[in-house]
């Protein structure tokens, strides 16, 4: 071989390296569970749930973000599944159901507040300021709509933000700060 020459050599094939199919395979064995139950809960719908299901990993796929790590792929796919409800309730005329209930990292249901017994007034209000909240949520930018769904909504801690997105935890923070302070001055009167 001449000086400054170099061949390329593909890489050596040890049979341990994965095709894209079977890392979307395994990654969908992997969330189904848990994206087709925080659907369920959006929608509550069992066969539109299997349908948002199903384009949320078409979405993803057609991305070609299978080499990623499994914390941000679950926080990539459980963003595209949360952007496909929220066009779902858009085009619909409805708001996405951010009341009454929450959903825990198991995916089991948690009564927020108990809204059965509040006033026609109290209830007209609430619903009101939660289709504000919607609208106001589709104004952030995606990583500060992304921080606060998963700090607010979801109740998770920075620590499990940062884990899955790949952010640090100053990231975190700042997201999570900015979504709430464009949400208080965007809902402002409401809150009062």
């Amino acid at each position: 071989m001449r000086a400054g020459v170099s061949t390329l050599r593909p890489p050596i094939m040890t049979g341990t390296e994965s095709t894209p199919d079977q890392r979307w395979q395994a990654a969908y064995q992997e969330q189904r569970a848990a994206l087709l139950g925080f659907l369920r809960r959006q929608v509550r719908d069992e066969a539109l749930a299997e349908d948002l299901l199903q384009e949320t990993f078409v979405r993803a796929i057609r991305s070609g973000r299978a080499g990623e790590g499994p914390e941000r792929l679950r926080s990539y796919l459980f963003t595209i599944a949360q952007n496909l409800t929220v066009d779902h309730f858009r085009r619909s005329g409805r708001t996405v159901p951010l009341d009454g209930a929450g959903a825990t990292e198991e995916g089991e249901e948690v009564q927020i507040e108990d809204t059965a017994s509040e006033s026609p007034e109290a209830s007209t209000r609430r619903r009101a300021l939660l289709r504000r909240l919607h609208e106001a949520l589709g104004l952030l930018p995606d990583r500060h709509r992304t921080a606060f769904r998963m700090a607010a909504i979801e109740q998770r801690s920075y620590r499990e933000i940062e884990a899955a997105t790949g952010w640090t935890l100053d990231q975190v923070r700042i997201n999570v700060h900015r979504a709430r302070k464009r949400l208080i001055a965007e809902l402002g009167d409401q809150l009062a």
